[in-house]
C-alpha cells in the first residue's frame, strides 16, 4: 500500500510495512506497533511504539505536533541496549527529520506487559535502580533534528502501583535529553542533602588540615 493515510480516530498498529504515503494520525488517535512506516509521519495524538513495548522503525521523517504524546514503556529491571524493542520502547529514525514542536509530551510508562503476555517486573526496591540509568527512546540515525524538544509529562508506577516518590528512590529523578544523535531518558540519582553537606564538610576539612601542615612546614 503506498497512499497516504490518516488516522482520525482509534488506533492504527503497523506491524507490518506502511508504504510511501504520508501518514497523519490526528489528536484524539493513536499510532502502535513494531513495524516499519516509510512515509512522512506526523503525530498529532499518541504514539505508542510497539505492542508493549516494542521497536517502530521511520524511514523518511517523524514529527510531533504540539499536543501529541509519546508513550514509553519499560517493563523490566534493565538498560541494557539488547533489550530496546523487547523489555522497554525504541524509535528508529533512519532518514528524514525529526521535528517536535513546543507541547509535545512524553509519557513514561513501567507497568505495561509483554507483547507475549508476561508482566512487567519494574521494582524501585530492586538493586538496579540504586545507580543511574539511560535509555535511548529515538535513535536519530540520519542526525537530522528540527531542535524541538519534549516536555516530561507524567512518571508511572512500578508493576506493584509504587510511585517513585514515595519507594525508597525518593532521592531519585527521571529527565529527558535531546541532540542530534536521540532522544534519551535519563534516571539519575540526586545526593541526599545530607550526604552533601558531610562531604562538603569533608573537604573544608581536609584543606584546613592542609594549610595547618603548611603553616609548619612553612609551604610555598
Amino acid at each position: 500500500y503506498r497512499g497516504t493515510t490518516t488516522v482520525t480516530a482509534g488506533t492504527l498498529v503497523v506491524n507490518g510495512s506502511l508504504g510511501q504515503g504520508n501518514l497523519t494520525v490526528a489528536a484524539g488517535a493513536t499510532l502502535k506497533g513494531s513495524g516499519v512506516i516509510n512515509g512522512l509521519a506526523n503525530i498529532q495524538g499518541i504514539h505508542s511504539p510497539g505492542n508493549s513495548p516494542g521497536l517502530e522503525t521511520f524511514t523518511n521523517g517523524l514529527s510531533y505536533g504540539a499536543a501529541s504524546t509519546l508513550v514509553w514503556e519499560l517493563s523490566a529491571n534493565t538498560a541494557e541496549l539488547s533489550d530496546r524493542g523487547t523489555l522497554y520502547d525504541g524509535i528508529n529514525l533512519t532518514s528524514g527529520t525529526l521535528s517536535i514542536d513546543p507541547g509535545a509530551k512524553i509519557d513514561l510508562v513501567f507497568n505495561a506487559a509483554l507483547a507475549g503476555g508476561g508482566v512487567s517486573t519494574v521494582d524501585w526496591d530492586d538493586p538496579f535502580w540504586a545507580s543511574s540509568r539511560t535509555w535511548r527512546v529515538i535513535d536519530l540515525q540520519s542526525g537530522l533534528w528540527s531542535g524541538g524538544v519534549f516536555t516530561l509529562n507524567s512518571i508511572g508506577t512500578d508493576a506493584s502501583g509504587q510511585s517513585l516518590s514515595s519507594s525508597v528512590r525518593s532521592n531519585a529523578a527521571f529527565s529527558l535529553s535531546q541532540n542530534t544523535t536521540g532522544v534519551y531518558v535519563q534516571y539519575v540519582i540526586v545526593p541526599e542533602p545530607a550526604t552533601v553537606i558531610f562531604a562538603g564538610i569533608g573537604i573544608a576539612m581536609a584543606g584546613w588540615s592542609l594549610r595547618r601542615r603548611c603553616r609548619k612546614q612553612t609551604c610555598g
